[in-house]
């Protein structure tokens, strides 16, 4: 059988290449390159990195390795759909629509093809009822399980899948990791979206939204970021309800246009000055407590701080 290992330099999907060397199959590696290349700046995990640990894992297995552009594929398919989804006010899911349009779909249309199987690091199973048909299942380890991030993949995408760390848990995924010194054993799970590793999410949305309507506006930090809790020490802490400068809407035209900076800017404002009066109604009290203020002034000194 000819097998095509999808490997993007984690631990988990390192792992599924010794695993399908143990089960008598010669899998072609591959690194899908679909990383905003050329923004250093909006990512903290370079695509150099995963290439090195997936060449090394090719090595040490003696196994064909090629890296697959699907950038692309990526952007017009799951990055277009991100921010307009969230340009219409909705939550995308971009690692469910990465699964079914880059991983089992771009791929298999540029090469995966010629295989008879893509293998995943995805922590999900396969079942087959009595007619021979493919089921999803739960990954024996449930807390890792992401049968969820596989929910959109079509039945022939599920037929021609395989799952090499469905039985196992994460645990053992990393203690086999170790044992065959995997330069990727100790790697921290990644977060962020399919395979780009962590992106610095502020900055991409700064990029692909250069100016935002008032409805935007509230959406964006009304919902997303709807408050924030500052934590001066350990007796002073405020949490900020951004969406009180959101709704201040008589202070704007409903058809303005207004920057993120400018944005960014007000709703900062907002937040120094809660500090600011909170500071000042600290010191007021400290100021007390010395002796250095009457009670009679110190009524007034909240007063004007806190309202």
């Amino acid at each position: 059988m000819n097998i095509a290992a999808l490997v993007s330099g984690g631990v988990d999907s390192s792992v599924i290449v010794p695993l399908l060397k143990d089960m008598g199959f010669d899998p072609h590696i591959f690194y899908i390159k679909i990383g905003l290349e050329g923004k250093d700046d909006l990512m903290d995990c370079p695509a150099e990195e995963d290439i090195e640990i997936t060449t090394f894992i090719a090595k040490k297995y003696g196994c064909r390795f090629d890296i697959i552009d699907l950038q692309k594929e990526y952007y017009d398919r799951v990055a277009r759909y991100t921010m307009d989804s969230v340009r219409k006010g909705l939550t995308p899911n971009p690692d469910v629509m990465c699964n079914r349009f880059i991983k089992f779909g771009a791929f298999e249309e540029k090469i995966g093809y010629q295989f008879d199987r893509i293998a995943t690091g995805h922590y999900a199973r396969q079942w087959y009822d009595e007619k021979g048909v493919s089921w999803l299942g739960t990954a024996k380890d449930t807390f890792k399980d992401q049968t969820d991030f596989l929910s959109r993949i079509t039945y022939p995408q599920l037929h021609k899948a395989m799952f090499p760390l469905g039985d196992l848990p994460k645990s053992e995924v990393r203690k086999i990791a170790a044992e065959l010194k995997l330069p990727s054993a100790e790697r921290h799970d990644s977060q962020g979206i399919c395979f780009l590793g962590k992106i610095n999410y502020n900055l991409v949305y700064d990029e692909q939204f250069d100016t935002v309507s008032m409805c935007d506006m509230s959406y964006t930090f009304g919902y997303y970021m709807s408050k924030i809790r500052v934590k001066i020490d350990d007796s002073m802490d405020i949490i900020v309800d951004l969406t009180e400068k959101t709704e201040q809407r008589h202070a704007f035209n409903d058809s303005e246009e207004v920057s993120v900076a400018s944005l960014k800017e007000r709703v900062l404002d907002v937040i120094t000055n809660r500090i600011n009066k909170m500071i000042a109604a600290k010191a007021a009290r400290a100021a007390l407590e010395n002796g250095k203020v009457e009670a009679k002034e110190l009524d007034l000194i909240l007063t004007a701080t806190i309202t």
